[in-house]
């Protein structure tokens, strides 16, 4: 990989966390009860599938989670309204900035980085705390430094 993890993962994280007017931001993720100053957001980085044994060029995909908390607005209404604004929010943040190719780049760091899987919603309906787990990956090209054997 040409471009290091943590390269790719300081700017998802600063994609995301410029959605919004987030009070809690961080990699690791901790339970909402601790997490005072809300809305919250998080991206966690949950590993890599290497493809294409035999290539050259070898197809990484970086798999990541962001996670956003947001509580109820009031004690008599869900937290579904801000979550869904949040996720209208990231999907607009997440728009393509290569127009040749059609797809978010991170400024050229990556091949694709997309939403891609299901989202877990929780609006709150039971004590107000609306939570969000949505799935994000990253396609990145790996370079080989050897050559495949015959």
């Amino acid at each position: 990989m040409n471009v290091s993890r943590d390269t790719i993962t300081d700017a998802l994280q600063k994609l995301v966390f410029a959605v919004a007017d987030f009070k809690t931001t961080g990699e690791r993720v901790s339970h909402w009860d601790q997490v005072a100053n809300q809305p919250a957001a998080f991206v966690r980085w949950l590993g890599d599938a290497y493809g294409g044994a035999d290539l050259i060029m070898v197809p990484v995909t970086l798999h990541f989670e962001i996670w956003f908390y947001v509580k109820a607005p009031s004690p008599t209404s869900s937290a579904a309204e801000p979550l869904r604004e949040l996720v209208d929010d990231l999907e607009a943040a997440m728009a393509p900035d290569d127009p040749r190719t059609n797809r978010l780049t991170l400024g050229g760091l990556v091949q694709d980085c997309r939403l891609e899987g299901e989202s877990l919603i929780d609006q709150g309906d039971v004590g107000g705390q609306g939570k969000a787990v949505i799935p994000v990956r990253i396609d990145v090209p790996w370079v080989r430094m050897w050559a495949p054997s015959a």
